[in-house]
């Protein structure tokens, strides 16, 4: 009788595992589909394999918990299977003391949620967890995440078990891994290599995005061309790597930090730059306009131990919809302002007029 049972449990036992096993092959399989997916973001992906670990390994909870300094600036830790804020808490009291204890490569860690002194967590003890597993998540013998699992029960994983818990981190690395090379190359496509900002193409794009939000809203937004005065002289006086390090020191110190993170700062090409400037009437970007002229004119760039100084800036500005109502347009009237600042004198802001086929110095 005894021998029936036993066999009774082995044979359930088994059933379970290769249940188990079945389901972990079928969430590999949808996760390996996802990750050839670049639509699919990345935090959707690390859901997903949570939500694939918690439901393979029957436990309430799961979570994931970054420690490379690059993928948290860029990711969120992810938690699965909370609904409330009391289990949000206890899952992350447990995730946070499990994986601060993982600290090698080949490391199972099974820990129980208790204190210094045997004591059930407070936390952890409200919704009912008595034990978390972790394995990490590994990058070349790196330790860069951690993977938890939260039982409401003491039980010791099987070893099959341990192997899905494992398969499914490095899952999870190669997710983060594959996004992160695709933001690379979306980068390199969309950036203008020598200063860092938006190149042309994505000028253009970005553009045409804006004009039909503004068109839907029915808000201006404001275009501002600004060229350096006499570029070629330091091109021909002090090198063009020097012409190359004032152009970085004009988009990273006195462009980009003019500007809101909503707009956009690009290279049009040698050394005229554009500004969009989202929800921004023509007031609103002369102010920008000038700010940006003064800044420029009170500062010295440092080249080689020599400050260059005496930089100056010509803008021109264009508003849609009244300057143009196309990106041709607008940046036909931006650049028309631009000429007319360079032609009456350089070192000054300019509106477009397109209505009366002028341009007017900015008051």
């Amino acid at each position: 009788m005894a021998l029936m049972i036993e066999n009774a449990d082995l044979r359930k036992k088994t059933e379970l595992q290769a249940h188990r096993l079945d389901q972990a092959i079928i969430a590999l399989e949808k996760i390996s589909q996802a990750l050839t997916a670049v639509t699919v973001g990345t935090d959707n992906l690390l859901r997903a394999v949570a939500h694939a670990t918690a439901e393979i390994l029957d436990a309430p909870y799961a979570s994931l918990h970054l420690r490379k300094p690059a993928w948290r600036e860029q990711f969120n830790d992810v938690i699965v299977g909370s609904t409330t804020r009391r289990e949000m808490a206890a899952v992350r009291q447990s995730g946070d003391l499990a994986s601060k204890r993982v600290e090698r490569p080949e490391q199972v860690l099974e820990l129980d949620l208790v204190d210094e002194h045997g004591e059930p967590l407070s936390a952890a003890r409200r919704v009912g967890l008595q034990r978390a597993v972790a394995v990490p998540m590994c990058l070349a013998g790196e330790i860069v995440g951690v993977l938890v699992i939260h039982l409401r029960s003491p039980r010791t994983l099987e070893r099959s078990e341990v192997r899905v818990l494992q398969t499914l981190a490095n899952q999870a690395v190669i997710a983060i891994e594959n996004a992160a090379a695709y933001e690379h190359t979306k980068q390199l496509a969309t950036t203008d290599a020598m200063t860092g900002v938006a190149n042309h193409r994505e000028l253009e794009a970005y553009l045409d995005r804006e004009l039909l939000r503004s068109r839907k809203t029915r808000e201006p937004l404001a275009l501002i061309m600004c060229d350096l005065d006499h570029f070629k002289q330091i091109n021909d006086t002090v090198g063009h790597p020097a012409g190359d390090a004032v152009l970085r020191h004009l988009t990273r110190q006195i462009l980009v930090p003019a500007v809101r993170p909503k707009d956009l700062v690009a290279r049009y090409g040698g050394d005229e730059f554009v500004l969009v400037l989202r929800g921004a009437d023509s007031r609103a970007a002369v102010a920008i306009a000038e700010r940006i002229r003064r800044t420029i004119g009170g500062q010295a760039v440092l080249l080689d131990g020599k400050a260059v100084s005496n930089l100056s800036l010509s803008l021109g500005i264009a508003v849609f919809p009244r300057d143009g109502d196309t990106r041709e347009a607008l940046v036909q009237a931006a650049d028309q302002a631009l000429y007319v600042a360079k032609r009456t004198g350089r070192n000054r802001v300019v509106r477009s007029d397109a209505g009366n086929a002028d341009a007017q110095v900015a008051s």
